[in-house]
């Protein structure tokens, strides 16, 4: 309680408040949030309030004149200005609920970090949201202002409907317990990046190659990345592989160029939306082009073959057992 009260001193924080976490970035839907929030001071009397991560007050200002809300909502918006990593889940925990009705994220962490918190979220029905709220989230379409509202309304006067979202948060959050190790890699990488300071830096592998880069991209420096093989990202379908597509779409963005060792993964790579053909490089370094060498049987004289990799079928383990029956036959 001590150090709830110390957060709310410290961003002068209202007793009752929605949060929501925005910008000037359309994809934010700060707008539509706006609107609904005063759709919702207009027909309950109560003394909730919004509370702002991420917008100054110029911005603030600037959107509230285009909007026609600048009186209207004077009183009832807080702007917390930078919030640090450790004082934010208090903060989403103290809030009545979380507004993240975005049109379009790459992932959607917030997400996550409000259910963490405790918190009832309202999230999109749209982009990689839903996946990554799953029954755990109220869904509205982020394009209809009415469906936001809406849905304030039915937590805020729901108390059942509001402890399930919290109940059903609280559980989704713990198959994401990774992203607080993904937060920390990257803070890692960014350290070491910034005392180095290297002209460029080459990454291979998926865990360099998402994290490695998204720090290096944040400092503005170059990236070569290296696709030197797919793994189990494209065997099996999952939320997590679901979820490393989404960083390594953003993370390749930030790459110039992406080295692949063959055309197949260069294509399904493309084919997947991960990345854009400019950004494509193919140096053939891996794998057999089968139409060139093609198979056939030879007498077996005895010779002995060795096998590097893993005992599991994902690393070719089964094609070469085939092989070598088709040898010994």
């Amino acid at each position: 309680l001590k150090q709830k009260n110390e957060i709310r001193s410290k961003y002068k924080l209202p007793e009752h408040f929605l949060l929501h976490i925005g910008n000037s970035d359309p994809r934010k839907n700060t707008k539509r949030v706006l609107k609904a929030f005063h759709k919702y001071t207009v027909k309950n009397y109560d003394n909730t309030k919004l509370v702002l991560i991420g917008l100054n007050n110029s911005k603030l200002q600037s959107i509230l004149r285009d909007l026609n809300l600048s009186s209207q909502l004077k009183n009832k918006i807080i702007i917390t200005g930078y919030v640090s990593d450790i004082d934010l889940p208090l903060i989403f925990n103290m809030a009545k609920l979380f507004l993240f009705p975005s049109i379009r994220e790459g992932f959607g962490i917030p997400i996550i970090e409000g259910m963490a918190s405790g918190t009832p979220v309202i999230t999109s029905k749209t982009s990689s949201m839903p996946e990554v709220a799953g029954n755990a989230a109220l869904l509205v379409d982020p394009t209809k202002t009415d469906e936001i509202y809406n849905g304030i309304v039915k937590i805020l006067s729901n108390n059942r409907f509001r402890n399930e979202l919290i109940n059903n948060g609280t559980e989704r959050s713990k198959s994401f317990s990774w992203v607080n190790t993904t937060k920390g890699v990257f803070e890692i990488y960014k350290q070491l990046y910034k005392e180095i300071q290297p002209d460029i830096v080459l990454s291979y592998t998926i865990k360099p190659n998402i994290y490695s880069t998204l720090a290096a991209g944040s400092l503005k420096i170059p990236v070569i990345n290296n696709i030197s093989g797919l793994g189990t990202l494209f065997i099996k379908t999952t939320i997590f592989s679901y979820i490393a597509k989404q960083l390594y779409k953003i993370a390749l963005r930030k790459s110039t160029p992406t080295f692949f060792q063959n055309n197949d993964d260069a294509n399904l790579f493309l084919q997947a939306k991960l990345i854009t053909e400019n950004k494509i490089s193919v140096i053939p370094g891996s794998g057999v082009n089968t139409e060139i060498f093609q198979t056939e049987r030879k007498e077996n004289k005895g010779k002995i073959f060795l096998f590097v990799g893993r005992l599991i079928g994902d690393k070719g383990l089964r094609e070469y057992l085939d092989a070598a029956k088709n040898i010994i036959a």
